[in-house]
């Protein structure tokens, strides 16, 4: 029609080729759309989109907004790339310290409860050693108490003996003193005081008997009857009076030493059995508050050792609620993770090759633009 109005040669070829061109470009376009496998929803709702803005029947095509929406979906699928490798990132971070806190909690909870057994042990150790003790001193108490009995009835011994043996070291020399007024009246001594008589010895008296007074009453009355008339005695050799004492005085000497010398050692004996029994008291009361401070320290030890182990105990309770709740936490980070790590790749790979693809859509369409443009140049 330009032709045929202003007589000159007209652009029609170039417009034939710019919709030659146009078809081809849009042709192509939906050839790479449609070749694309979506790895996402809105990849695959942008590719309905644009298939259905190119198959309007119209054949009006706004290719701006077909190449925004191309751009949106790169910046989109690289964001979701970006999220995807932060997602990876931060499951691997999570599983590795999860790794190194369930080492960490599983070495505390084997080392908390060797630390509860060893304590465990520490405690009946410690509880046998302050029966032992307390043991002890039961066993002291009873051999001093012993031994306090024995010595008592020892000291009571010693003091009858003692009272005997001067009893009759006093009766022998009373009986010696007898005699020296019979032989020797000038070497005899003054006789000691009279006592009261008893009833006895009154009617004695009253019958006409003699009572010595100077005697003990126990002694009179034995002497008393030892006086009964005996045989007629042997004839015999006479010896002067002086004569006849000097034996008997040498007998009641002997006596009276050897009672002296009973009871010298009679005293000796009980010194040395008091002393023996004082040390062994002592010795006893040493050790005694020995064993008593041993028990008294080991059952502070033992009261502060099992403070230790309850704190040990609730100690490994946390650490077990601990290790508990990792175990929990890294199977919900499984269930958030495992999909993401084993699919990282693949979903890299897809989304690369529709990235790809769209670029390449946008590129044919840039193409077509610049053909456009130089085709409008031409006429």
């Amino acid at each position: 029609e330009i032709a045929e109005v202003t007589g000159v040669q007209t652009c029609a070829l170039p417009i034939l080729q710019v919709r030659a061109t146009k078809g081809s470009a849009l042709t192509k376009v939906k050839a790479l759309l449609s070749e694309q496998k979506p790895a996402s929803p809105a990849v695959a709702l942008m590719q309905n989109t644009l298939m259905a803005s190119l198959k309007n029947k119209s054949g009006k095509v706004d290719f701006s907004k077909v190449t925004k929406m191309i751009d949106d979906m790169v910046t989109l699928l690289g964001q979701e790339q970006k999220d995807d490798a932060k997602h990876r990132d931060w499951c691997n971070s999570e599983f590795d310290v999860s790794a190194d806190s369930d080492k960490e909690l599983n070495r505390a909870i084997e080392g908390l409860s060797s630390s509860i057994s060893q304590m465990k042990d520490e405690i009946a150790s410690l509880d046998a050693a302050i029966k032992a003790a307390y043991a002890k001193v039961a066993e002291l108490d009873k051999s001093v108490a012993e031994a306090g009995e024995q010595r008592k009835e020892e000291h009571a011994e010693f003091t009858q003996t003692i009272q005997a043996n001067q009893m009759a070291v006093e009766l022998i020399g009373k009986a010696k003193n007898k005699l020296q007024k019979f032989y020797n009246p000038d070497l005899a001594v003054d006789e000691t005081p009279e006592r009261a008589p008893t009833a006895e010895e009154k009617a004695i008296m009253a019958a006409g008997g003699e009572v010595d007074l100077t005697q003990p009453a126990a002694f009179v009355q034995v002497h008393m009857h030892s006086q009964q008339p005996g045989p007629a005695p042997e004839v015999g050799s006479y010896k002067p009076k002086g004569q006849k004492s000097a034996g008997v005085m040498a007998l009641m000497d002997g006596l009276v030493k050897e009672l002296e010398t009973d009871m010298s050692e009679a005293e000796h004996e009980e010194s040395t059995a008091q002393k023996d029994y004082e040390e062994l008291v002592a010795d006893a009361q040493a050790s005694r508050a020995e064993e008593t401070k041993s028990a008294t320290t080991k059952s502070k030890a033992k009261a502060d050792q099992e403070g230790n182990l309850e704190e040990a105990k609730r100690g490994l309770s946390l650490k077990e609620t601990a290790l508990s709740e990792l175990t929990t936490y890294v199977a919900d980070l499984h269930q958030q993770c495992d999909f993401i790590l084993k699919s990282f790749d693949e979903r890299k790979e897809a989304r690369t090759s529709e990235i790809e693809g769209l670029k390449r859509a946008k590129a044919v369409l840039a193409d077509r633009k610049s053909t456009r443009l130089n085709s409008s140049h031409l006429c």
